[in-house]
């Protein structure tokens, strides 16, 4: 458990600061399903996320200070789809007898439907479209987002007790009044922008001019808007246009070409998303350019007439074009979609007491979410403006804690709280980090995507997210120093390979959380055991060995053996399973690398009543960490050492390395060992 609120980098650019660094860990270790738990704490929708986030934590990962970034949302997409808990949430709170109202069942609703849900509240969602799921139903290509995908997360939300209600559209069949009379106490505007906008230029009207919400959910839908062999020019720069282009080209267009007001460094779609555009053979070449007037006769479009931008946003940083308009470009094609941002028509609000801005924007404080109508607040894309999902939800969850303290009378805009952030690699830190080349998501081959909507991504093998969680530096859950304990011994100063220790001004041990490394050297090393340890399946290592033996011994299966492996080192977890149905007489007992074993952790297995310990690890030279497999060595010694002492045979303490811990070769050591113990045990 972390003793000290205090976040890594990539936790806090997680608009709901997911705790990555623990999943991440717990996906290192095997523990899947352990893994998935951590993630629904703070993530209602974890398979939308993990599918399709922007992934901003990656953006602040310290590892890219050494080599690259983790892969931290390939990594959440391998927990979701292989943890063996692959549905539902936890256990709501006692029901408090109040219901709220949720419009839209986007990424916002759904947060604020869940969370307010796991309170006690009796929540129903209702949506317009006869589906649930907001945007990334309706408009998020399925090649990118298949349905099921989405359909896991709404299923795991009603089973918690959300109502959803679909085909009901507030300002048509819906009112706040008749929500009133109906006993919702709290209504939340979740309401999105589900319409796309359009621009004055001269042949907008014509026919061949689409929108690209309209076009991309009929593409959802198995149904396209454009005829197969047409030469489509998409207008706009970010995902949605990204997403448009993709689909153009998949529904059978013959070229697709992309235009925008960005220059290719400006533009906001995400560099991945461009990247994998252009190599479906998406042209991306019309940049700093803004439509002038759509070209064509007798009701066809030729093409689109474009002026240079040049410039996007004013000295003020908002959005205001300026163009030459005596630079043109013609851009040939039959079809225009236009990718130019979203929006909303609300304006029947007004009618039901919701003020609107001059814009037609919903009015609202910032602090509270509240409306200009008691009980009535609003979250999402509708009052932020577009944005990711994951930001979304962050709306959505800030609404569900103010819609309760509303309901329980409580003061609706509170302080939130700052967290810690993990510090900057020091230099000299980097230098002693070993290189670990970053594992991508494997997508299709661009000849097997082109012409069909089948998901692109393959996603991980386990021993690909293994390894590529095992790149994770764990900033900020590594070694503590617990200042009563410490008898100034400096032990931990001397073993650090990474020189994270260090003597203060006033003579006291400072473990530098933000260079810590999560070795877990010197975790070992103290003898005054002044080091705690925040890695989850470090200091809970006593009670999983006593757990594991006592199951051992309860077979009546002797010899009782304790094999402690490194968890680092394995990925076929199915086949370790296998391993442990085929050795009842052993407790195989993981440890997040070797380097993290105390003497006393190998006698006390023997106080639990193992016969003997294996220890397997990885051998010399392949330890992450710096001088890792040198020091469970020596502790093994240390510890064979003490067991001569009380007249026990040292043989029953062994340590074993085996190159990334080959099931095969682990059986084999495993079943020696086990054989020489029953040996020693009949002597």
């Amino acid at each position: 458990m972390i003793r000290d609120p205090v976040f890594p980098p990539c936790q806090n650019a997680c608009p709901i600061h997911q705790d990555i660094r623990g999943y991440i860990a717990l996906v290192a270790q095997g523990k899947l399903d352990e893994a998935l738990a951590l993630i629904r704490e703070t993530n209602p929708l974890p398979a939308i996320t993990a599918t399709i986030c922007a992934h901003p934590c990656e953006n602040k990962c310290r590892r890219s200070e050494v080599d690259e970034a983790l892969s931290i949302r390939g990594l959440k997409r391998f927990v979701v789809e292989n943890a063996a808990n692959s549905k539902g949430f936890g256990v709501p709170a006692a029901a408090r007898g109040k219901k709220v109202a949720v419009i839209g069942s986007g990424p916002s609703g759904l947060t604020a439907a869940y969370d307010l849900a796991m309170m006690g509240y009796q929540v129903a969602v209702f949506e317009r479209e006869d589906v649930v799921g907001g945007a990334v139903r309706i408009a998020v290509p399925s090649y990118r987002l298949p349905t099921e995908t989405i359909q896991r997360d709404i299923d795991a939300i009603a089973a918690v007790g959300v109502e959803f209600k679909t085909n009901v559209e507030l300002g048509r069949n819906l009112t706040l009044d008749s929500l009133k009379e109906d006993g919702y106490e709290a209504v939340l505007l979740g309401l999105g922008l589900p319409e796309s906008r359009s621009i004055p230029i001269p042949g907008i009207d014509m026919k061949g001019v689409l929108l690209a919400l309209p076009f991309l959910k009929e593409a959802r839908n198995g149904k396209s808007l454009i005829e197969p062999g047409v030469d489509v020019i998409v207008v706009g720069g970010g995902n949605v246009a990204m997403d448009v282009a993709r689909t153009a080209r998949r529904l059978g267009a013959g070229s697709v070409r992309v235009v925008c007001l960005e220059s290719r460094e400006e533009m906001p779609a995400s560099p991945w998303e461009i990247e994998e555009a252009i190599e479906e053979g998406i042209e991306i070449d019309y940049w700093s350019k803004g439509p002038k007037r759509i070209l064509g006769g007798n009701g066809q479009i030729t093409g689109l007439e474009c002026k240079a931008c040049l410039s996007v946003f004013d000295e003020q940083k908002r959005f205001n074009p300026t163009y030459c308009e005596e630079d043109l470009t013609v851009i040939e094609g039959n079809v225009v979609i236009l990718s130019i941002g979203q929006g909303a028509n609300i304006s029947y609000l007004k009618d039901m007491g919701v003020e609107l801005n001059q814009r037609g924007q919903i009015i609202y404080d910032p602090r509270t979410l509240a409306t200009s109508r008691d009980a009535v607040f609003a979250c999402g894309e509708v009052v932020t403006g577009p944005g990711l999902a994951v930001e979304a939800m962050a709306n959505g969850r800030k609404a569900a804690l103010v819609i309760a303290r509303y309901l329980e009378g409580a003061e609706l805009a509170q302080p939130e709280p700052e967290p810690v952030i993990v510090g900057d690699l020091l230099d000299e830190t980097k230098e002693n980090i070993k290189r670990q080349e970053r594992l991508e998501v494997p997508l299709l081959r661009v000849e097997e995507r082109q012409n069909n909507f089948t998901p692109i991504e393959l996603g991980y093998t386990a021993e690909m997210a293994a390894k590529e969680a095992r790149r994770c530096m764990s900033c900020g859950a590594g070694a503590v120093w617990i200042s009563g304990k410490c008898s100034s011994c400096l032990n931990c100063v001397r073993v650090c390979p990474y020189g994270v220790p260090v003597i203060t001004d006033f003579g006291r041990i400072d473990i530098r959380v933000d260079q810590c490394q999560a070795c877990g050297i010197c975790y070992g090393a103290c003898p005054a055991n002044a080091i705690g340890f925040n890695m989850p399946g470090v200091e809970d290592l006593w009670s999983r060995m006593k757990n594991a033996l006592q199951n051992t011994k309860s077979t009546k299966t002797a010899p009782a053996v304790l094999a402690l492996y490194c968890a680092f080192d394995i990925y076929d977890y199915s086949g370790l399973r296998r391993m442990e149905e085929k050795h009842p007489g052993a407790a195989l007992v993981s440890i997040p690398c070797l380097s993290k074993i105390k003497v006393a952790d190998l006698l006390k297995a023997f106080e639990f009543g193992a016969d003997g310990v294996l220890l397997v690890g990885c051998p010399s030279g392949e330890c992450a960490y710096g001088q890792g497999d040198v020091w469970a060595e020596q502790r093994v010694a240390e510890a064979k050492s003490l067991l001569a002492e009380i007249d026990l045979e040292v043989e029953r303490l062994e340590l074993r390395s085996i190159s990334g811990i080959e099931l095969h070769v682990f059986d084999g050591v495993l079943e020696e060992f086990t054989n020489k113990i029953e040996i020693l045990s009949k002597a």
